[in-house]
């Protein structure tokens, strides 16, 4: 006996009664009807689920929509007793059947709607975890190609775009790392951001098989991501999934989708690729937050958003260090306002002095010093260590150890391998010390994962130049800039592109366009006076400005290039300044080595004979 009681219709009017026993609730299908309103409820949330997300509703919109189901459950029971859906009308038990069940045709019609219903919810909840409805793609012979779009930030104030593109970034490094796939670098991969372009555009655009995309969707420590795999021939979506998880979890989540994927696409992971995507950055989520956020600002400044500065970026990754001292991205970013703080002297808006900066050029060494090391002592990708190796010998040690970093950079570029950008100097060291055909190889290899990239052609206009290629280095150019519209320096490689093809009058329109070459390109129209005005101005602000080498030698002005080349060379990372000043034209020394006795002594370090090197001259630039 039930000791509950329910409202049943009585002589014309509503009355409890206690139900006599469990056959009362059979009899009126109470049952069936519990079993298919669950069922139905199940199957709206999971419809409710794909199209809020597709329509981007805020979250409460889930949450009403599951209050009011289970709201509903008790409602629907009790209606489903006072009309007795088995003789569709308010009826009480049959007094003189005494409770028993009476045959009804709809009640096995109710039988066969639940039964069909669980039937389709089984179907569809093993469809999607077991792939039922497409089994993905077929083994592939060569690589798959995928890009990892940027996820869309959701959620309600539209502030996580900062953890939107994390995200993306590590699933994408996860799955950069397996030979079984060719990923699209970050920069290409974003590049489409917020811009109304459709997916088969991208796809076609980027040349890949594969698109990857999402969203995310974060309130308070909690965080829904959407995570879709397209296959670009037809459209089809071959995996999907919805992961309800703790911003505490953040870590966790990336790698499950970045192994969901790669099994998605049939790729099959041994114990070394599964470590490999496993291991994140850090596995501190606060430290992970904050890099984050630091990345976002240093991004920027690198693509000339002067409203920000490297310091604050440094703020954000020192927080971040601040709880894992371990995390290797976050002290090799760090390090970068240094370098551009000592060769401008504080003039640099990236790295500017400041009445709330009091650092001398030995403390600034000393933090550079020290980001380095432990940048390169926690990096755990052996092409990217060797790189972030460069940097610390070109600027801080002696340069007896490029020759070996040089070989395994070169091995690796041989072997087809692109690299993860994080803006260091390698490819300047590479091309001004005789390897432009590793710049070039390097160049050429990240350019297929990464064409929207502006260094990549960059580089790649750079590494012709060094190897007289001047007409390869303006096709480059001209490509890039078709892709990535224009880059302050793309104007100086081409400039000097035309000027080795004898061109003058148009490499100095290209050097008009950049504020540091514009007394550059008034020495080389013949307009002295006023090339010396602007150089003038120019050092006043910055000291150290190593394009003013070159004005003075075009204007045969050795009393200040020697002059100039003694300062640079005699501050602390001045041989990398040096190195600038020959990449500008094409690899050549513009300066008289005899007044850089320290970049002299660099280059017998690095087994480089100075006197092998080619001078550079107004004269000798032009290609005959």
């Amino acid at each position: 006996m039930w000791d509950c009681a329910i409202l049943a219709p009585v002589g014309g009017g509503l009355m409890f009664r206690f139900p006599k026993t469990i056959e009362d609730l059979r009899r009126r299908n109470i049952f069936r009807v519990a079993v298919g309103y669950l069922v139905i409820a199940w199957l709206l949330v999971q419809i409710a689920d794909i199209l809020l997300d597709t329509f981007a509703a805020p979250a409460w919109a889930m949450r009403t929509i599951v209050i009011v189901l289970v709201a509903g459950v008790p409602v629907t029971l009790v209606i489903a007793w006072v009309y007795d859906l088995t003789h569709h009308e308010p009826k009480e038990p049959d007094q003189e059947s005494g409770g028993a069940p009476t045959p009804s045709g709809f009640g096995r019609q109710v039988d066969f709607i639940i039964m069909g219903i669980l039937v389709l919810a089984v179907a569809l909840f093993a469809a999607d975890r077991f792939k039922w409805v497409d089994f993905g793609p077929a083994p592939a012979t060569g690589p798959v190609s995928l890009a990892v779009l940027p996820l869309k930030d959701i959620s309600m104030a539209g502030d996580q775009d900062w953890l939107s593109d994390g995200l993306t970034e590590e699933i994408l490094n996860s799955l950069a790392g397996l030979p079984q796939l060719r990923v699209i670098a970050r920069t290409s991969a974003f590049h489409f951001k917020d811009e109304d372009v459709s997916l088969d555009q991208i796809a076609d655009m980027l040349d890949v098989e594969y698109t990857v995309e999402g969203s995310i969707r974060r309130i308070d420590n909690d965080l829904r991501l959407t995570v879709k795999l397209i296959r670009n021939s037809d459209g089809v979506q071959i995996w999907s999934n919805v992961y309800n998880r703790s911003t505490n979890d953040i870590l966790q989540v990336q790698t499950e989708v970045a192994e969901s994927i790669a099994n998605a696409l049939n790729v099959v992971l041994d114990a070394d690729q599964r470590e490999f995507m496993f291991v994140t950055g850090t596995q501190s989520v606060e430290a992970f937050e904050a890099f984050l956020r630091g990345r976002a600002i240093f991004d920027a400044v690198h693509r000339g958003d002067r409203s920000n500065t490297l310091w604050i970026a440094n703020e954000l990754f020192e927080e971040a260090l601040a709880f894992d001292s371990t995390y290797a991205a976050a002290h090799y970013m760090h390090h970068d306002a240094y370098p551009h703080y000592l060769m401008s002297e504080g003039a640099d808006p990236m790295a500017p002095a400041g009445p709330g900066l009091d650092l001398t050029e030995a403390e600034a060494v000393s933090r550079m010093r020290t980001d380095l090391e432990n940048a390169i002592a926690n990096a755990r990708d052996a092409s990217l260590k060797a790189s972030m190796e460069i940097d610390h010998t070109v600027m801080l040690q002696s340069w007896h150890r490029l020759p070996e970093l040089f070989l395994d950079l070169s091995d690796s570029a041989q072997i087809g391998r692109s690299e993860t950008r994080l803006l260091g100097w390698t490819d300047l060291v590479l091309t001004t010390l005789g390897h432009a055909e590793t710049t070039l190889l390097r160049a050429n290899n990240n350019l297929k994962t990464d064409p929207y990239e502006p260094l990549n052609w960059i580089n790649s206009a750079t590494a012709s130049l060094s190897l007289n290629r001047p007409q390869d280095a303006i096709s480059y150019l001209r490509r890039g800039r078709r892709l990535v519209g224009d880059h302050e320096f793309m104007n100086r490689v081409e400039a000097m592109a035309h000027l080795m093809l004898g061109d003058v009058e148009l490499a100095a329109q290209f050097y008009m366009k950049e504020d540091t070459l514009v007394a550059l390109a008034h020495a080389l129209l013949g307009q002295d006076e006023e090339a010396r005005r602007i150089a003038a101005e120019i050092e006043a602000r910055n000291p150290r400005q190593e394009e003013l080498i070159l004005t003075y030698a075009a204007l045969g002005d050795e009393e200040n290039v020697d002059r100039l080349t003694r300062r640079i060379d005699s501050s602390t990372i001045g041989s990398l300044q040096l190195l600038r000043a020959m990449l500008y034209v094409a690899g050549r020394v513009p300066f008289n080595l005899r007044e850089a006795p320290n970049f002299r002594k660099r280059l017998l370090e690095a087994g480089i004979e100075p006197h092998s090197l080619e001078t550079w001259s107004i004269e000798a630039s032009t290609l005959h």
